[in-house]
């Protein structure tokens, strides 16, 4: 608290304790990383359902890559700062298997997928993301995107659908300018 230049009375006036302060800390990143996710989305004119999922899985990718700290507080520390934390993180896991089961409505989706398909994903690339930021390898994370969006894609568009709209997804991300 003393790099934070609070004091300890101060501190508890702003937040009843540890569990508090990292519930507010988790929430303004979250909502951070939604807003730039639902920015990168609209920049980039992404109207269907398969590119939504690349544009929005790439952003993601980057912004661990960005700012690691946050991204371990998202995906590690929540999990472990008691039952209320951990249900807001089971919270963001749910919301992003929602979104992934409107893949279920694609032209070419299957018409029998496993109940859990979206849950199961979503928690597997949970869990590679929070070995990465564990092992310190954050800024290898954006490496992931292809093998991780044909995870999230095929199931619903077969692989050459999936490797299609993720080689979109790579041509229109090289021609953007860097920066």
């Amino acid at each position: 608290m003393a790099a934070a230049g609070i004091g300890v009375g101060s501190f508890y006036g702003l937040c009843e304790g540890k569990e508090e302060l990292l519930l507010v800390l988790f929430d303004d990143a979250l909502r951070d990383a939604e807003q730039s996710i639902s920015e990168a989305i609209d920049g980039a004119s992404a109207s269907s359902w398969a590119d939504k999922v690349c544009v929005g899985l790439g952003e993601m990718l980057l912004l661990i890559s960005k700012e690691p700290s946050r991204a371990r507080l998202v995906l590690i520390e929540v999990q472990t700062a008691g039952v209320d934390a951990f249900r807001r993180y089971e919270t963001v896991l749910g919301a992003a298997a929602q979104f992934l089961a409107s893949g279920r409505e694609t032209e070419v989706a299957p018409p029998r997928l496993p109940a859990s398909l979206e849950q199961t994903t979503v928690t597997g690339i949970a869990w590679l993301l929070h070995r990465y930021l564990s092992l310190g390898k954050a800024a290898s994370v954006p490496d992931l995107f292809e093998e991780l969006a044909q995870l999230a894609l095929e199931p619903y568009l077969g692989e050459d659908g999936a490797r299609e709209s993720i080689s979109q997804h790579l041509v229109a991300r090289s021609a953007q300018p860097a920066g």
